[in-house]
């Protein structure tokens, strides 16, 4: 088979669970069925490490380099599979792909955009850039005053570096400063989007990201509708009927929220309070037992196994189990935000409940009432639970939802964009 050498730029390393990772390693897996790989993953996190193997892949600190050209020159890759979404390693590599003429494809987030106001959007913003705490930080070290801020400022230099060597004069890179950050700070979407990332290929998720890529001035020609494959290997489970009902004596609920002050989208300490809030008026009731399941990557557990000793009684903590094998052991899944966690809950067929702790500026991108049940008071939440186990969901509102937010649903998504993959490189 031929032999090609693939890099990706990314900030949280592959061994680190997250969905994009997800996306990337079922793509590769369909690619190795037609090429040798050689994976390079190169990653921008705000603690230095050194350079390791993890599988097939290397796993290269972005430090190692002085700009994204350096980068492409070292590793000379066959392809650059990128990011769309505006941001420094999209940019970066998207820029510098095509001044190397190497060819580049992106890939569209899960799911829908959110849409802020713009107000929300640049307290949002300015919160997150102002935390003591990165976001992307998977070395569980304590944070550090303005740490966010300085991997902001580092990363940045190493982009203009990459647009300079990319061919950049003093006046592109002047108006390139006059123009990302404010872009970014003021977007009303998340994440945001310019057509300064295109590759040479752009992959599309569903219908939504199709259209925003157009709107933000993509070539339509460079972009193809294909499904998410981050959830091809879920199709056949999702097959099974519905799982059962895990306990007759008491309904289980996992609690499974957005990591919202780590996005900048809830202080510290409101979240802590909006979560302790929701807990004990759960438990409040002895027909009902909650355990909380926290993201895998962005949420500290030791934050959060400290908060729950402030709870009125014991609730088991999750991060880095299957979400799919643990919901198995559940009824009813309860969320607030917006985290992808609930297209596992509704392609497992369970009761899911939305919590809004904010109508004003409520996380909507996959809620629909149809299949969701929301909730605006947590006075009401344990009403909603008991109304919401009773509830099923028909056929054709099932998979209406999920062809809005996962696009084809068929576990062959990673093989038809490897095929498009093929086809570049020939």
């Amino acid at each position: 088979m031929k032999k090609i050498t693939i890099l990706i730029p990314k900030i949280k390393p592959p061994d680190v669970s997250d969905i994009v990772t997800t996306q990337i390693e079922n793509i590769l897996s369909a690619l190795k069925e037609k090429f040798t790989l050689t994976v390079v993953w190169l990653i921008f996190q705000p603690t230095p490490f050194k350079d390791y193997s993890y599988k097939d892949y290397q796993v290269i600190d972005y430090r190692t380099y002085e700009n994204s050209i350096d980068a492409i020159d070292k590793v000379q890759p066959d392809l650059i599979l990128n990011e769309v979404r505006l941001g420094i390693n999209g940019i970066s590599f998207g820029i510098s792909s095509h001044y190397r003429k190497i060819p580049c494809i992106t890939i569209t987030p899960t799911g829908k955009s959110e849409f802020f106001s713009t107000t929300f959007s640049t307290k949002s913003n300015l919160h997150l850039i102002f935390s003591d705490k990165v976001i992307a930080d998977v070395s569980n070290q304590k944070p550090k005053k303005f740490a966010m801020l300085k991997y902001s400022i580092h990363r940045y230099i190493f982009l203009l570096k990459s647009l300079k060597k990319s061919g950049y004069g003093i006046i592109d890179i002047l108006k390139f400063i006059s123009f990302y950050p404010r872009f970014q700070l003021f977007s009303k979407t998340y994440p945001s989007l310019h057509k300064i990332t295109t590759g040479n290929l752009n992959f599309c998720f569903n219908e939504h990201w199709l259209s925003r890529l157009v709107d933000a001035g993509f070539k339509k020609s460079n972009l193809l509708l294909v499904g998410d494959p981050a959830f091809d290997t879920l199709f056949s489970e999702s097959s099974i009927s519905e799982f059962p009902k895990s306990t007759p004596e008491k309904t289980r609920i996992l609690f499974c929220p957005t990591p919202m002050h780590e996005h900048g989208w809830l202080s510290k300490n409101e979240e802590h309070n909006l979560i302790l809030k929701i807990i004990n008026e759960i438990i409040s009731n002895s027909n009902f037992e909650i355990s909380l399941k926290i993201h895998p990557s962005s949420s500290s557990f030791t934050e959060y196994e400290s908060l729950l000793k402030s709870s009125d009684q014991y609730v088991k903590l999750y991060q880095k189990e299957n979400i799919m094998s643990l919901l198995k052991e559940f009824d009813v899944m309860l969320t607030y935000g917006s985290s992808n966690v609930i297209l596992n809950g509704i392609l497992s067929k369970k009761p899911i409940i939305l919590f809004n702790y904010e109508k004003k500026n409520k996380l909507s991108r996959l809620s629909d009432s149809k299949i969701i049940k929301e909730c605006n008071e947590i006075s009401e939440l344990n009403h909603t639970l008991l109304s919401c186990t009773k509830k099923n969901i028909p056929d054709d509102v099932f998979d209406n939802y999920i062809k809005s937010q996962i696009g084809v649903f068929d576990g062959k998504n990673s093989k038809r964009i490897a095929k498009h993959i093929e086809k570049l490189l020939e």
